[in-house]
């Protein structure tokens, strides 16, 4: 995700790469494991989330939590190949290439790696573990609002799309 101005992104791939994205308190409880148990030394561990979600149902997840809707501007990787070239050359580089060309590669685990299951840990859900994360992001209006609480108080308003045509 490259940003094209304050709270503005631009997405490629149609925001379709798949993520399992992980807690990292579950991944640190792993590691601790890891250190303290004999039998896990030599071995190769995969640590990934539960769920597969594509990067638009994480953003649609973030974005129900902060309780607003940013613009997205979609471009053809040519296009946002060449504006990460440029964007490099910044001193406050927002994105680079190789950014751009990891949203078209898809999580995909190994069948035969270990996982957390082989460390008997059960990792957290997105869903469950985002809100602590999310909250400081949110205005200052709903930063105390649950997310039940405020589906009566604010409707969402949909996104705007900027489609380009190369």
């Amino acid at each position: 995700m490259a940003s094209y101005g304050r709270g503005n992104h631009i997405f490629v791939h149609n925001q379709n790469q798949k993520l399992r994205p992980v807690n990292v308190m579950d991944v640190a409880l792993a590691l601790e494991v890891m250190l303290k148990a004999e039998s896990t030394m030599g071995h190769c561990y995969e640590l990934y989330g539960p769920d597969e979600l594509t990067y638009s149902q994480v953003e649609e997840i973030v974005y129900d939590l902060l309780l607003e809707r940013r613009s997205r501007l979609r471009l053809p990787k040519q296009a946002a190949l060449m504006l990460a070239s440029f964007q490099e050359k910044l001193p406050w580089s927002m994105t680079s290439r190789d950014q751009v060309l990891r949203m078209f590669i898809d999580d995909q685990p190994t069948a035969s790696a270990k996982t957390f299951a082989d460390l008997y840990i059960e990792p957290a859900r997105l869903e469950d573990t985002a809100l602590p994360t999310v909250r400081s992001y949110r205005s200052g209006i709903y930063y105390e609002l649950a997310p039940t609480e405020t589906a009566e108080f604010r409707k969402s308003k949909p996104a705007k799309e900027y489609h380009t045509v190369w």
